[in-house]
């Protein structure tokens, strides 16, 4: 059942006589998804590993996010996983939330919809049927986003900032945490 919900195919059981707790597990391994160069959708197993291999090194008070065996990760990587984890966070309730303002179903339900859309599983609890043209097409573009990979939507969005900027702007030390 773990490959399932990280590859788009098939259903090997019907996820509706899970309990919340199993579905909550496997919605967590929907969002993660797949691996880099395949065709599945999510935040991708590398960028979750690269999470916690970074709060790792925070948690022991070392600058460097390091792999392996002595193999330290680029700082704009770490970044970059972060981003994919904020920004996928960000999609997958963002629009839960609207189709739950819209739809007449339990949250549960439509969250394990959405996030199945976005790690592009093919899994559902079967409201899909049931739900508007606008849910639906929500769904899809969730769909797209995720297997497109986050990064790459988020890129297609981003403005041209060819030109250097002269501004400097001061830096700002603010709790966090």
């Amino acid at each position: 059942m773990s490959t399932t919900t990280r590859n788009a195919g098939f259903s090997t059981m019907d996820v509706n006589h899970f309990d919340h707790s199993t579905s909550i597990i496997i919605m967590v391994w929907m969002f993660i998804g797949a691996s880099p160069n395949s065709f599945g959708g999510g935040i991708r197993t590398t960028s979750i590993l690269i999470i916690l291999l970074s709060l790792k090194a925070y948690a022991l008070g070392k600058p460097n996010t390091v792999v392996y065996r002595g193999r330290r990760i680029k700082d704009e990587i770490v970044q970059k996983a972060f981003y994919a984890f904020t920004a996928g966070l960000a999609v997958v309730l963002v629009i839960t939330i609207i189709i739950a303002s819209i739809e007449p179903h339990d949250l549960h339900p439509i969250l394990f919809e959405v996030t199945s859309a976005f790690g592009t599983t093919g899994l559902s609890m079967g409201i899909t049927d049931a739900l508007t043209t606008l849910s639906k097409f929500l769904l899809v573009l969730v769909m797209f986003v995720g297997r497109l990979g986050i990064l790459a939507f988020l890129l297609m969005l981003k403005k041209d900032t060819r030109s250097e900027s002269s501004v400097s702007y001061p830096t700002e030390d603010i709790i966090v945490g």
